[in-house]
């Protein structure tokens, strides 16, 4: 039983850990950017699915969902963790750009056939994505 005792105690601080808090290092830095990154690059293609009308309402709403999701999670992480001098600039960014990418996919999500905007958010969510990936170099 002690035996997974201490899987389950190291199992638990490694999930709060991951929730954010910590302090957060370059490289772990350089992977939640990228992380930003792939999410806002996800979201321009689905918004560009939109644009199209390539795609179901349906689809739109559920992966917009989830991406929005992930942005908002990745927003909190970078928000509370604690980060060296040097990278507290970029953080800072980091936030606001997870920030925009939560909010477009949101915008996303509650008008998944709304052309127009897809045409918008598309180019909102390179931007993001190019920025994010600025960051992480």
């Amino acid at each position: 039983m002690s035996g997974r005792r201490g899987i389950f105690l190291t199992a638990l601080v490694l999930a709060l850990a991951g929730c954010g808090g910590g302090t957060v290092g370059p490289h772990a830095f350089k992977k939640e950017v990228e992380a930003v990154h792939s999410l806002a690059a996800e979201g321009a293609l689905v918004a560009e699915q939109v644009a199209h009308g390539d795609v179901t309402q349906t689809f739109v709403r559920v992966h917009a969902t989830y991406l929005r999701q992930r942005a908002a999670m990745l927003e909190r992480t970078l928000s509370n963790a604690r980060v060296a001098s040097s990278l507290a600039g970029r953080r800072r960014r980091a936030v606001r750009v997870a920030a925009r990418v939560e909010r477009g996919l949101d915008r996303l999500h509650r008008y998944p056939g709304d052309r127009r905007l897809g045409v918008r958010l598309r180019i909102k969510l390179e931007l993001a994505a190019q920025q994010a990936e600025r960051l992480a170099e």
